[in-house]
């Protein structure tokens, strides 16, 4: 795979975000003080990454399935700041776009991973073709391998404006 690609130029395999090298802490739902968020995909827990890219942006990721979830604005600043190529580390991207998972998950509601309520689905952007789950009060879970297809959506927009 060419160097800040998220692509395979051969096959056109897209790889996804892999955040387990970036440090692990447990994250416990709002519904309770012992219960630990889980996946709402393969129901393990959560665990909570900081990445400092220019700001600090936290998520919750699942270790099995590599779905993630970003609290709040997290993905939209991110992929804002990826798109305008501002406060992003390229190379950290590029590093965190490694691996796909090779599981395809039916077309379903799911829980959000911090009050268990069934969120919602919407595309990302109009034309990127990705459809997120979010929660109105918690903020947006993206399946494996969908974070590296809106940060590709994401420069090919943010490169064909004038």
């Amino acid at each position: 795979m060419a160097s800040g690609k998220d692509e395979c130029e051969h096959c056109r395999t897209l790889n996804d975000t892999d955040l387990r090298m970036l440090g692990q802490a447990r994250i416990q739902s709002a519904s309770s003080d012992t219960h630990e968020a889980t996946c709402p995909r393969c129901k393990r827990a959560l665990i909570s990454l900081n990445i400092n890219m220019g700001e600090n942006y936290s998520v919750h990721r699942c270790k099995g399935c590599l779905g993630t979830f970003f609290p709040g604005g997290e993905l939209d600043r991110l992929v804002t700041n990826v798109a305008r190529g501002t406060s992003v580390d390229e190379a950290r991207v590029a590093q965190l776009c490694r691996e796909t998972p090779r599981e395809v998950w039916p077309i379903t509601y799911v829980p959000c991973p911090i009050c268990t309520e069934e969120m919602r689905r919407k595309r990302f952007g109009r034309t990127s073709g990705v459809m997120v789950d979010y929660c109105l009060h918690h903020g947006h879970w993206l399946d494996g391998g969908e974070l590296g297809r809106i940060l590709t959506w994401a420069r090919a927009e943010s490169s064909s404006r004038p």
